[in-house]
């Protein structure tokens, strides 16, 4: 669980404001926050795959080069749907390849 005061909860998961409003709704920011962008390719090097993962889903949607060329990495690595990151809610099946899709759509 990533703390909620840190630097990496703040990029993840608010918006421009300061404001909680989760992964997706980052995602959907318009236009992309440009002064988050350096913090979250940092974040694609963490040791922790589920952080690297997130700021990826970002970038990726944002139109950042090196958020596509991860998540294509990732996706060519073939382990992508061992992770557990997208379990469905009800039966959980992985959804991996889902959200990989809906942050490429943006």
């Amino acid at each position: 669980m990533i703390p909620v005061d840190s630097k990496t909860y703040h990029l993840l998961y608010t918006d421009e404001f300061g404001d909680d409003v989760g992964l997706d709704e980052v995602q959907l920011l318009d236009p992309p926050l440009k002064e988050r962008i350096p913090d979250l390719l940092a974040l694609l090097d963490s040791p922790d795959q589920f952080i690297s993962y997130q700021a990826m889903l970002i970038l990726s949607a944002w139109g950042n080069d090196s958020g596509i060329y991860f998540l294509d990495s990732i996706i060519d690595d073939e382990k992508i749907h061992e992770s557990g990151f997208e379990l469905h809610r009800i039966t959980d099946e992985d959804n991996v390849y889902d959200e990989l899709a809906y942050a490429t759509y943006f």
